[in-house]
């Protein structure tokens, strides 16, 4: 009598992110580069000199890409009824005009 053993294979898979981290501007050249203490902000130049501002959370990894402006004071982004305003100074969002965030830049490039 033959008995057949059978052979389980437990294959542990270390998990993989969902999503990349990019950091910089995906497919587009940097412009600028500013960092405050939660975030890094880029503004990037795209296929037809399309601009767009580009606002990573430090913590998260969580990203924001929106179409971009600037001026002799910086640049800002608007997203509905929020105003992202970034210059070498400091990072500022608004809500309805209601300053909801503001940090100063730590470093810029």
């Amino acid at each position: 009598m033959f008995r057949l053993a059978l052979l389980t294979l437990s294959l542990s898979l270390t998990p993989m992110p969902l999503l990349a981290q990019v950091t910089g501007c995906p497919r587009a050249e940097v412009i600028s580069a500013y960092e405050t203490a939660s975030y890094r902000v880029f503004i990037c130049q795209g296929f037809n000199n399309y601009i767009f501002y580009r606002g990573v959370e430090k913590s998260s990894g969580a990203s924001i890409n929106l179409s971009a402006v600037g001026d002799r004071q910086g640049w800002q982004a608007r997203n509905g009824e929020y105003l992202y305003q970034i210059n070498p100074q400091e990072l500022v969002v608004r809500q309805s005009g209601k300053v909801i965030l503001r940090e100063p830049v730590i470093r810029q490039r």
